[in-house]
């Protein structure tokens, strides 16, 4: 199972979410940079519940998930020859 993390903007501040649909569930932490959601988040990330997407996401203004300074290296595999090199 995956989630989709959603940075949004709204009227008071940039906040993160989970998002389930078009509703988003808001995370109640405070994290200025992907690296410190992801590193000091990850139990809140993944104990949201689809019942707290309270947000619709077209009533926000959505921003970069990947915020300034951070890198991701992603490894992609299409077939299954690829996962035995």
């Amino acid at each position: 199972m995956s989630r989709t993390l959603i940075r949004f903007h709204d009227e008071q501040a940039t906040r993160w979410a989970v998002q389930f649909g078009s509703r988003l569930a808001v995370l109640p932490i405070s994290a200025d940079s992907t690296g410190e959601l992801l590193s000091q988040h990850w139990d809140t990330i993944w104990s949201v519940k689809e019942n707290e997407a309270s947000v619709n996401r077209d009533s926000v203004r959505l921003c970069a998930p990947v915020t300034t300074n951070q890198q991701f290296i992603c490894q992609g595999v299409n077939y299954r020859s690829h996962v035995e090199e």
